[in-house]
């Protein structure tokens, strides 16, 4: 009767990352990274197949990117928000000073959680995937003709100050809405069937 009015909450940490922004060694990117981090998420995601209602990552980390992609922080932090994705597991992160003493934003660990991301889909998620490097969305799903609605991104202005490159499958088109930095995408009238379409967002390069 409740299904659909709760949520799974659970959290997803790597004990034996020691704090450092070293590299991480073979050993704990294997252990954190490429076991825990999936078999956490694999089990949240297996229990609400079972049970029903939501799912939500509520804390993550122990990790506090530095602007060195290489460092333990950068590439954990990156690896579990990448885990999540394939899951299309929402999440939200455990605020690791963001702000310094002065209340000055630190960017250099909040850029890397400042994602495009869908945040409506008009059919069934297949795959989501953030370039890192490239700061670049690319996002797959089966369109359902049946829902009216478009499917929304949401895109960051931060990561296009020179403006976007949308590119999309031929049976949809999309409008910009630049108040709310929200992409909007409609399925051509003229379909009738689900079909897979795709959907990828880039910065304009300079």
């Amino acid at each position: 009767e409740f299904r659909d009015r709760r949520a799974l909450s659970y959290h997803l940490y790597c004990w034996i990352h020691d704090g450092n922004h070293d590299p991480l060694t073979p050993f704990q990117k294997l252990a954190c990274d490429d076991i825990q981090a999936k078999a956490i998420i694999s089990t949240a995601h297996g229990d609400i197949m079972r049970t029903g209602g939501g799912w939500f990552l509520t804390e993550f980390g122990g990790c506090q990117p530095d602007g060195n992609k290489n460092s333990s922080d950068t590439v954990m932090c990156n690896a579990m928000m990448e885990v999540a994705d394939d899951h299309f597991a929402s999440w939200t992160y455990w605020d690791e000073d963001f702000f310094d003493d002065q209340g000055h934003i630190q960017w250099n660990i909040l850029k890397p959680f400042i994602r495009t991301y869908p945040r409506a889909t008009a059919g069934t998620p297949l795959s989501l995937h953030w370039e890192v490097d490239a700061h670049s969305m690319t996002y797959s799903y089966v369109v359902d003709p049946k829902i009216g609605a478009p499917t929304e991104v949401f895109v960051p202005p931060i990561w296009h100050p020179l403006g976007m490159v949308v590119s999309c499958s031929d049976v949809l088109t999309y409008s910009f809405d630049e108040d709310n930095h929200v992409l909007r995408f409609k399925l051509d009238s003229t379909v009738i069937n689900p079909q897979k379409v795709s959907i990828k967002v880039s910065p304009k390069a300079k």
